[in-house]
């Protein structure tokens, strides 16, 4: 783990455990931190908070279509190495049928999901 790397709502999934550790990284060197890092330890602090102690991974929205997908063929629900019927499927409703089991956080104007 690069705990050097910024964590920024861009990313596709967030740990909660990169988060922690990140925080803790910039707190040793918070009275050198620029601008963008104390503005990213102020947002990280507040996600955290939020959702730090409960939840392992956070989903962005962005990338919840393509999660979904993984995650059936993780489950064994669809065999990832057939086209079909794994073509056939509409993912963007499967994802937001999904999502009906997650539960939502805002990070850096970014909706992020989790359970």
């Amino acid at each position: 783990m690069n705990i050097s790397r910024s964590i920024n709502s861009s990313d596709d999934l967030i740990s909660t455990s990169e988060v922690e550790d990140r925080i803790a990284w910039l707190e040793v060197g918070e009275e050198d931190l620029d601008e963008d890092d104390v503005e990213e330890l102020t947002e990280l602090r507040v996600l955290y908070e939020q959702v730090g102690a409960v939840v392992e991974t956070l989903i962005n929205d962005a990338y919840f279509e393509e999660y979904a997908q993984r995650l059936a063929e993780d489950i064994g629900a669809i065999n990832d190495s057939m086209q079909w019927p794994s073509s056939c499927i509409d993912w963007e409703r499967a994802a937001h049928e999904l999502q009906h089991d997650y539960s939502s956080v805002e990070f850096d104007g970014v909706t992020f999901w989790y359970q």
